[in-house]
């Protein structure tokens, strides 16, 4: 891996003045982070622990998704887990990884994305919880709560787009992060 000048976004949560980031950053992470979920899923590869703490942000503004550990192949990988075991961390874990079901795809780094981006732009996680199987149980069951009723601050058309990446169904989410830019896009110019 390259050398990133910076922090992950974890570390910079905890600095920012008002305890999230704010509204033009997050646009950008999201930007940067559909691109490479891109490149990753054109090369088959789903990340499966997308966090704020896996993402960088370097000295020159760039921001850079790490640690590839919990990696696999869109399909067929059983190196990492087995049908019945989850994996991932369970404040940004997809439905489907929370059951353990081994054939995830790219609608499920979506996910986890929109859980991360709720994180950044509310300062708080869409599911807290005490311990990990009471959080993924709540991402298996529960609706999220609008970030915009979290925090007024965050505009409803991002809150709209995060609840369409943290939809509980793979094909209520954006299919795929060429269609997620897209709507990012569309949101950076005032479309939506």
């Amino acid at each position: 891996m390259e050398y990133v000048d910076g922090k992950d976004l974890e570390q910079g949560l905890l600095q920012q003045p008002k305890g999230r980031y704010e509204t033009q950053v997050v646009l950008e992470v999201a930007r940067q982070m559909a691109l490479a979920l891109e490149a990753a899923s054109s090369a088959g590869i789903v990340h499966r622990d997308m966090k704020p703490a896996n993402i960088l942000k370097h000295s020159d503004g760039t921001y850079k998704l790490t640690d590839l550990g919990l990696a696999a192949k869109q399909r067929g990988d059983n190196r990492v887990t087995q049908t019945g075991s989850a994996v991932g961390t369970p404040f940004y874990i997809s439905p489907e990884q929370a059951r353990g079901e081994q054939n995830v795809d790219v609608r499920s780094d979506i996910y986890s994305l929109g859980a991360t981006l709720y994180h950044l732009s509310t300062g708080k996680l869409p599911f807290p919880g005490d311990n990990n199987v009471v959080v993924m149980t709540r991402h298996l069951t529960e609706a999220v709560v609008p970030p915009s009723e979290v925090e007024p601050q965050v505009p409803k058309a991002i809150s709209r787009l995060i609840l369409k990446m943290m939809a509980k169904n793979p094909k209520d989410r954006p299919q795929s992060p060429k269609e997620l830019l897209a709507d990012i896009e569309r949101i950076g110019r005032g479309e939506i």
